[in-house]
């Protein structure tokens, strides 16, 4: 009977594990990669404005830029709500959201200032934002590294669990 019971209770785990790996595990990592893919896209979109004078593709930019900052603003609301795991994870959050908040405010006078023909300033500015975007892009890699550490520890729980509940 104690033999049953621990089988028992380990399976109990291990549905417990694997409804955390599908549901906060993995799903988070693809989060962190939505946000660095939107940060990235929002940036080309500034390099267009600099680039093409064309004012029909300038005036298609600014809608997809907004639709750039919403997937990486709901996606640090998102990941804050469901899936912050520790106390690193929650450092790295905020990091990232406040490098965020400093290389978009950094970047966002770029259309205005192409649409009052000031293309150099916001080349000057774009310029000038590089080693502040390399710097948040590898932080989002190094997040994102931590979160498939976590995944992983989170798999061999189960695993573990699975084994254990066998014998």
């Amino acid at each position: 009977v104690g033999s049953m019971g621990y089988a028992i209770y380990s399976l109990g785990n291990l549905n417990h594990d694997a409804d955390t790996i599908g549901q906060v595990a993995m799903p988070s990592s693809g989060l962190i990669d939505d946000i660095k893919w939107a940060t990235t896209d929002y940036r080309l979109k500034d390099a267009r404005y600099v680039l093409n004078g064309d004012p029909k593709v300038l005036a298609g930019l600014a809608p997809l830029q907004k639709r750039d900052v919403n997937v990486i603003e709901q996606g640090f609301a998102k990941y804050e709500k469901s899936y912050v795991k520790d106390a690193k994870d929650a450092a790295f959050l905020k990091s990232a959201e406040a490098q965020w908040k400093a290389i978009h405010a950094k970047l966002s006078p770029i259309p205005s200032l192409v649409f009052a023909g000031k293309v150099d300033a916001g080349i000057a500015i774009l310029a000038g934002s590089v080693d502040q975007y390399e710097a948040y892009i590898k932080h989002l890699e190094k997040w994102h590294g931590h979160n498939d550490l976590q995944a992983g520890r989170d798999i061999a729980s189960a695993k573990s669990t699975y084994d254990n509940g066998q014998r």
